[in-house]
């Protein structure tokens, strides 16, 4: 019983996302944007945000930074973020970490290829 909404720039993501969903049996409803176009009024009621591979450059970082500032006024929120440890991703962990309670855990998968990375985990509270 929740509302997924998808974001993304690029729109050609979207029928990957629809088809996630399909297999896990979840309703999605999707936004064309960037992370600099979600505005406050966006982000009420938001309970958890997840994010992958998204933290690829310096100005994705901010923009993630600010979406975090935004949902202090919620109480609560989660974000969790998966990324392969780009410098961006790791310094945003760093900032976030002087204000919110986060947690970094390394992430190793084998098949179907083998890849390596971390989770982020942050609380956003006032």
């Amino acid at each position: 019983d929740v509302e997924v909404i998808a974001t993304d720039r690029d729109a050609d993501v979207f029928p990957f996302q629809q088809l996630v969903c399909r297999h896990n049996d979840i309703d999605m409803q999707t936004q064309h944007c960037s992370l600099s176009g979600l505005r406050e009024h966006d982000l009420r009621d938001i309970d958890l945000m997840i994010g992958a591979d998204i933290c690829y450059s310096d100005d994705n970082a901010r923009d993630i930074e600010r979406l975090c500032l935004h949902m202090t006024r919620q109480q609560g929120v989660e974000l969790i973020l998966a990324d392969s440890g780009r410098a961006p991703f790791l310094n945003l962990v760093e900032r976030l970490g002087l204000r919110y309670s986060v947690k970094m855990t390394p992430l190793t998968l084998e098949l179907p290829t083998a890849v390596s990375g971390h989770i982020l985990h942050a609380v956003i509270s006032p």
